[in-house]
C-alpha cells in the first residue's frame, strides 16, 4: 500500500451521528494482528476520552491518577461548542537508534507513544478543522494526561504495551529496509503473517451529558463525539555511539558463547 501504516475510526459522511462509524486500514494492516491491535487501542482510547465503552455501553472508569473524561469535564462546566467533534489519534514520539560505527547493530531507546488531538467541524460531508480559535482545552487536557500517564494506562489495560511494542518492530523494519538488510520471516509472521480478523465498523463513540447552566439555570443536553485512529510511523533519530557499539560486542559475544555452548554468558 502506498500510505503509511496505520488506521482510522471515522463517522460515516451520509450519517455522521448515526449509530455505527467505519474503521479503515492503511498501509497492509487490514487483517493482521497489527492493524487489530492498533483498532482495539483507538476503540479503547475512544472509550476513555467520552467516557463510555462503545460496544458495552458500560461507563469507563480509571484509577490512574488524573484521569477525566470529556463527559465528566463537560458535567462539570467545561467549554463544549455544538456542532465540534473531538478527533484524537495514538502516535509514537520520535525514536532515537543508537548505531554501532559500522552500522551493523542498532539500539532503539524505549518508545513512547502520545495523543493528539485536533477540533473538527462537519462541512462538506467530511470532518475538516474547526479553525482557528476553536481549540478544545478539555480535550487538550485529556491529550496531554493520557500521553503523560501512557504507561499507566498501559499496565492498567495491555493493549497499549501491545501497541507500543508494535511500534518498535515498525522502527526496526523501518530501520532495517533503510539498510537494506533481509527481515527475518518469523518476525514478519508474528506481526503481520498470519490472518487476523480486523473489523470493519465499530459502534459510534459518544456519551451524552445533562447539566444545569449556572448562569440561566436551564438544563442543557450536550453530546460528546469523538474519532480518530492511528498513525504508526516511528520517525528515526540514528546517531553513532557508545551504546551502539556496546550492543555490537554484547551480540559478538553471545554468539561466541552459542558457538562454544556456553549460553549463560551471553
Amino acid at each position: 500500500s502506498a500510505r503509511e501504516l496505520g488506521m482510522t475510526i471515522d463517522p460515516r459522511p451520509d450519517d455522521p451521528h448515526g449509530s455505527v462509524m467505519d474503521v479503515k486500514y492503511f498501509g497492509g494492516a487490514e487483517a493482521t494482528r497489527i492493524g487489530w491491535v492498533m483498532f482495539e487501542a483507538d476503540r479503547r482510547l475512544k472509550g476513555y476520552s467520552v467516557g463510555t465503552d462503545n460496544v458495552s455501553k458500560q461507563a469507563v472508569t480509571s484509577p490512574v491518577r488524573g484521569y477525566r473524561s470529556l463527559a465528566s469535564m463537560a458535567a462539570d462546566g467545561a467549554v463544549h461548542r455544538r456542532g465540534l467533534w473531538s478527533r484524537f489519534w495514538l502516535v509514537p514520539e520520535p525514536i532515537t537508534a543508537h548505531l554501532s560505527a559500522d552500522g551493523q547493530a542498532v539500539l532503539f531507546d524505549p518508545v513512547r507513544m502520545r495523543v493528539n488531538t485536533e477540533t473538527m467541524r462537519w462541512a462538506g460531508g467530511r470532518l475538516v478543522p474547526a479553525g482557528p480559535g476553536y481549540r478544545d482545552d478539555a480535550a487538550e487536557a485529556f491529550a496531554a494526561h493520557f500521553t503523560g500517564h501512557y504507561d499507566e494506562f498501559a499496565h492498567e489495560d495491555p493493549i497499549y504495551g501491545e501497541l507500543r511494542q508494535v511500534a518498535a518492530a515498525v522502527a526496526l523494519a523501518k530501520w532495517m529496509h533503510g539498510r537494506g538488510l533481509p527481515l527475518d520471516r518469523a518476525f514478519v509472521d508474528a506481526f503481520a503473517g498470519t490472518p487476523f480478523s480486523t473489523p470493519l465498523t465499530t459502534p459510534s463513540a459518544r456519551a451524552r451529558v445533562q447539566r444545569t447552566s449556572s448562569a440561566h439555570g436551564r438544563v442543557e443536553h450536550i453530546t460528546i463525539e469523538s474519532f480518530g485512529g492511528v498513525e504508526m510511523v516511528p520517525q528515526l533519530a540514528a546517531r553513532q555511539d557508545a551504546d551502539g557499539l556496546a550492543l555490537r560486542d554484547a551480540a559478538v559475544r553471545g554468539w561466541t558463547a552459542a558457538g562454544s555452548g556456553d549460553s549463560e554468558s551471553f
